[in-house]
């Protein structure tokens, strides 16, 4: 099964629309790295995991009157 059959015409605008933004992204020079090793690319990743999950906020259930 090709490409051609997989997606209708509005996924493959919404991908290309993606695409292009990634790549302005990237020749504004919005990227990360380069990385020397694999493995410090994974400790970044993990850095940045990290950061996310600190920043969630949490629900504080209200008590009861």
């Amino acid at each position: 099964m090709g490409v051609d059959r997989e997606y209708t015409p509005e996924p493959r605008r919404i991908i290309g629309a993606r695409l292009a933004e990634s790549l302005e992204q990237a020749k504004g020079g919005n990227t990360y790295g380069p990385f020397e090793t694999h493995e410090e690319m994974i400790t970044f990743l993990h850095r940045e995991a990290k950061k996310a999950r600190s920043k969630k906020t949490t629900f504080v259930k209200p008590r009861a009157r």
